[in-house]
């Protein structure tokens, strides 16, 4: 994800809508090898307040 500003807060759910794992103030890359394959919604809050949904796909 390009983000035009710091990303605070990345949220990782299920398509279920079951909330996996909360990464805060996270790095550049988020490992994801810990996860099985299937689809998963990326909720990310930026520093700015902005908020971005992105659909992810994990072979």
């Amino acid at each position: 994800v390009t983000a035009p500003s710091a990303i605070k807060r990345v949220e990782l759910v299920s398509y279920a809508g079951v909330l996996l794992k909360v990464f805060n103030k996270p790095e550049s890359v988020i490992n994801l090898s810990n996860f099985g394959s299937g689809f998963y919604l990326l909720n990310v809050t930026l520093e700015d307040g902005t908020f971005k949904s992105v659909k992810l796909i994990k072979k």
